[in-house]
């Protein structure tokens, strides 16, 4: 990202020289391939930006499946050691508190 940022300040600075020793045609097409970089720099940089913060996204949502796994396998376990705390209707639970 860094790289593309200079370039583009290399780029402007190269437009605002040329501007300076070309005529009125050389400097309005420089003007107009200077502000099209922009743009492009622009966008590069706000897809870098999206895609940046999708793929901590996906990270955190990975990070949420796996506590979530973790505290399903932690009930079950204290299910099967402790036995269910409610039992179905007409059933009488296994655990007695």
């Amino acid at each position: 990202m860094t790289l593309i940022v200079v370039t583009g300040i290399a780029l402007l600075a190269f437009g605002y020289l040329a501007s300076i020793f070309l005529n009125k045609r050389a400097i309005d097409t420089v003007q107009t391939v200077m502000t099209s970089t922009l743009s492009a720099t622009q966008s590069l940089i706000l897809q870098e930006a999206y895609y940046g913060a999708y793929e901590r996204s996906e990270l955190l949502r990975t990070v949420a499946n796996v506590i979530g796994v973790d505290m399903l396998r932690d009930t079950a376990k204290e299910f099967q050691q402790n036995g269910y705390p409610f039992a179905p209707t007409g059933a009488k639970s296994t655990n007695q508190q």
